[in-house]
């Protein structure tokens, strides 16, 4: 019974092919410029779970508690000195504050007006004790720098205190750091090789450690999650403001993005930069695949059209019933074309296998519905089942996937009985001269069946083998 209403359906569609036709693409083309207009792409990741269980409550809670720590882009600024790194954090801090629509929180973990009051308190006991010291015997030249904070205050006072030194070798020598330190820099410049001076090493006499050059400004950018990359006019901002300060390696600093935003926009570019490569290269395998299969232009032409008017179908169901895609169900295009192509495949080969067997294109068509009909309804059925039993389930993400996809493969089959019976009568495909099947592989067929094969297990046997050697049989 199956078998002969799939079979009154193609009939339906031969007898009525150019109406049948223009009725699915039309349909298909409104689909697809509905989907264009109205379906978008959510890369929000807390959208795509549930947001009614324990864990993810706790983890709401925590967010509201500490807000300052979620969703967190990071620039990570290395400078020649500490000096230099801490002024670049600074300034590109105080210029993304002043931007509230693109960054909504921003602070330096490691500066700020609150370390610049109480940092040394920080430090050991024998370490605040130590730069103390220092500061204290410093005394004299922070002062005169204080007036004067220029090139010229700095050697004038370095000119008065060896002056007022006299011959006293001992009070000299507590500037030998300071003076190596500036004749290093003086040098670099006149060979060309511009360096900086670092106050921090100048004052202490000590090379600064590695963490010393490194300083961080955290930020909550404003996202947008109707693009691939949510953070993306955050990064470019970032770095705009950088490149205005002067914050480039040529001017010994250098900048990095980094945190969580940073990290999932880079894997979200990765994907769009190989997209393309991959869908390319996914048609060219599929339409080799189909000349290999088909040997005939009309047949893969009649097959590809089938497949991209049920693609926008099933993007028009997306539409109108979800609204919008999200990072597992946009995964419904490579499922249906992987699919939906297996469909139109199978019953092409076999409409070309009944076409030599019947001779006539109308009992080609009957005959392909009647033998191999049921079969791909119970296919297309059971992999629409498959993924529908996602539907129950609270994970949007995957919820949502559950009903494009199984959509997807009702539209799928439901074309291969309508638009591609129709399409095949519109375009009319030769006929087949030879009986369809590889030919070269009847020996090993009717080698496996000459082994001694137990009685119950010879049916079945025969089942697996090719259509023409079964035949042969």
């Amino acid at each position: 019974m199956i078998a002969a209403m799939i079979a009154d359906i193609v009939d339906f569609a031969r007898r009525r092919a150019a109406l049948v036709a223009i009725v699915a693409l039309v349909l298909a083309v409104a689909a697809g410029l509905f989907a264009g207009n109205r379906l978008v792409i959510d890369t929000s990741i807390d959208r795509m779970l549930p947001s009614d269980v324990a864990w993810r409550q706790s983890e709401n809670a925590l967010d509201l508690a500490f807000p300052q720590n979620n969703d967190l882009l990071v620039a990570v600024i290395d400078g020649q000195t500490p000096d230099l790194a801490d002024r670049a954090a600074r300034d590109l801090a105080d210029r993304m504050q002043a931007e509230p629509t693109l960054f909504t929180y921003v602070r330096q973990p490691d500066g700020g007006p609150f370390f610049d009051q109480n940092g040394l308190l920080f430090l050991p006991t024998e370490e605040v004790e130590k730069v103390t010291q220092q500061l204290i015997s410093a005394q004299p030249l922070l002062g005169s720098l204080t007036h004067d904070p220029s090139l010229r205050g700095l050697f004038e006072a370095l000119a008065l205190f060896v002056s007022q030194s006299g011959k006293e070798g001992a009070a000299i020598e507590q500037l030998d750091s300071t003076l190596a330190a500036i004749g290093d820099v003086v040098q670099g410049v006149l060979d060309g090789k511009p360096q900086s001076l670092s106050w921090q090493q100048m004052m202490t006499g000590e090379k600064p450690e590695p963490r010393e050059l490194r300083r961080f400004v955290l930020t909550r950018p404003v996202l947008d999650f109707t693009g691939l990359e949510p953070g993306g006019k955050a990064r470019a901002e970032i770095r705009r403001l950088a490149g205005e300060l002067g914050i480039a390696p040529q001017n010994a600093v250098r900048l990095r993005l980094t945190g969580p935003i940073a990290l999932d926009d880079e894997q979200f570019a990765t994907l769009r930069e190989g997209a393309l490569r991959a869908t390319i290269i996914s048609i060219v395998a599929v339409c080799a695949i189909l000349f290999a299969a088909m040997r005939s232009v009309k047949l893969v032409g009649a097959i590809l059209a089938t497949l991209i008017a049920g693609f926008m179908l099933t993007a028009g169901f997306a539409a109108l019933a979800i609204g919008s895609l999200n990072l597992i169900s946009i995964a419904f295009g490579v499922l249906f074309i992987g699919l939906a192509v297996d469909f139109s495949i199978q019953f092409s080969v076999r409409y070309r296998d009944q076409r030599h067997r019947q001779g006539t294109m109308p009992a080609a068509l009957r005959g392909a519905a009647e033998t191999i009909g049921p079969a791909l309804t119970l296919a297309a059925g059971a992999t629409a089942i498959g993924f529908l039993s996602f539907v129950p389930t609270r994970y949007t993400g995957i919820q949502a996937l559950g009903w494009i996809a199984g959509a997807g493969m009702i539209i799928a089959i439901a074309l291969n009985f309508l638009l591609l019976p129709a399409l095949l009568t519109l375009l009319r495909p030769r006929g087949e001269p030879e009986a369809i099947g590889l030919a070269r592989a009847t020996f090993v067929s009717l080698i496996s069946v000459s082994l001694e094969v137990p009685d119950a297990l010879l049916p079945s046997t025969i089942f697996c083998l090719p259509e023409r050697a079964a035949w042969t049989i």
